[in-house]
């Protein structure tokens, strides 16, 4: 999802088109929903039985948590300067 969001240039998302903007509001809202539907719909209590399989968990939560805050940082504060 970053490869269609950035072309490599690390100055560049300050000047992303609308389009691409638009790709990281979608993204940033998909990652979001599946935040918020992973304490709701897809709990994992009784699956998690060791410490690996819990410590795998909330590093996935960790990393969904980050994907919504850049890709929403990249399609909202950006968009505004």
């Amino acid at each position: 999802m970053g490869l269609l969001t950035a072309d490599g240039d690390p100055t560049s998302i300050a000047r992303l088109p609308p389009e691409r903007l638009r790709i990281c509001g979608f993204v940033a809202l998909y990652w979001g929903i599946r935040l918020c539907l992973q304490y709701g719909v897809l709990n994992p209590k009784g699956l998690l039985k060791g410490p690996v399989l819990k410590i795998g968990y909330h590093c996935l939560t960790l990393a969904f948590a980050f994907f919504t805050g850049v890709f929403g940082w990249a399609a909202f504060l950006v968009a505004d300067s």
